[in-house]
């Protein structure tokens, strides 16, 4: 399974919020694209981003202290709907518009956060889980929904 690392506290509103564009450079693009309908898990970085946690608090969301977030984990997984620029930025969900600052923004959809996050390293970009990160990650997704 593929995954992508989200700075904290951007990682805990896209799994746990109403955040659904995750904003990637333009050279990301490509490789999103071959990933769209695609499964992926979501890992929480280590790294925190400040500016982020402003923007997120000026959206009327609460931002808890840094230490409250988990990190250097996996905490949910998401299927990339669909990749937009943007010029296509006025195709988006109502709501999501404002999340949107590209150049390029994952559209993400059936975003579902797991009840025991995962440790694990995380890379730039995207990445493959571990086979045993992976084997737990859909254990944990399987018996969430029931079966």
């Amino acid at each position: 399974m593929r995954a992508l690392s989200l700075s904290q506290p951007w990682a805990h509103v896209v799994v746990h919020g109403p955040k659904r564009v995750e904003n990637r450079k333009a050279n990301l693009r490509g490789p999103a694209q071959e990933l769209v309908g695609v499964r992926i898990a979501l890992h929480a970085a280590k790294s925190w981003d400040p500016a982020g946690a402003g923007f997120i608090a000026g959206r009327g969301l609460v931002v808890e202290a840094r230490e409250t977030y988990v990190a250097g984990a996996v905490i949910g997984v998401a299927t990339i709907e669909r990749v937009v620029g943007l010029a296509e930025q006025g195709s988006l969900p109502s709501g999501q518009s404002q999340w949107f600052f590209g150049p390029i923004g994952l559209l993400l959809a059936d975003v579902h956060a797991i009840a025991k996050p995962i440790p694990c390293r995380g890379f730039l970009g995207f990445w493959r889980l571990p086979e045993a990160i992976e084997v737990d990650l859909v254990a944990q997704v399987r018996e969430a929904a029931g079966g």
